[in-house]
């Protein structure tokens, strides 16, 4: 009967182990991001500079956070490696400035805002003005 009671135990322990068990992705994989894990930002632009081993955590303390300020120096970073590279990884500072940019909007911070529309009109960042100026406008 012991026995019984004890195989009957684990038995039940096993079923919900298995069952309990959930799949742990990030919000930016559930949202459809990209994830920055997935490249070494060091070795694809073959750089030596030491910002691009901290991007990956800018870039998700940025989103977590819904922080636009964060982001942007991400982006910066990325930039500057792709302009003097001439590479682009599979996450582009492109791609985040428009993470921080939609950030910047929806939290509707005039001065986040107008943060945001200075990179975009940098010609080494967004290079463009037109869009940098309607998103002062719009503000």
């Amino acid at each position: 009967m012991r026995k019984f009671g004890m195989i009957l135990l684990l038995g039940f322990s096993l079923s919900f182990a298995v069952n309990a068990q959930e799949v742990i992705s990030s919000k930016s994989n559930m949202a459809g991001l990209k994830s920055p894990f997935k490249t070494d930002f060091r070795l694809f632009f073959d750089s030596e500079n030491s910002a691009l081993s901290k991007v990956t955590q800018l870039i998700e303390e940025g989103r977590k956070r819904k922080n636009v300020e964060t982001l942007l120096s991400a982006s910066f970073i990325l930039f500057l490696e792709e302009k003097n590279s001439g590479k682009s990884a599979e996450l582009t500072g492109l791609n985040i400035l428009k993470e921080a940019t939609q950030i910047a909007i929806r939290s509707k911070d005039k001065d986040k805002i107008a943060l945001v529309a200075k990179y975009w009109g940098d010609p080494l960042c967004g290079n463009n003005p037109s869009y940098a100026e309607e998103l002062v406008y719009n503000e």
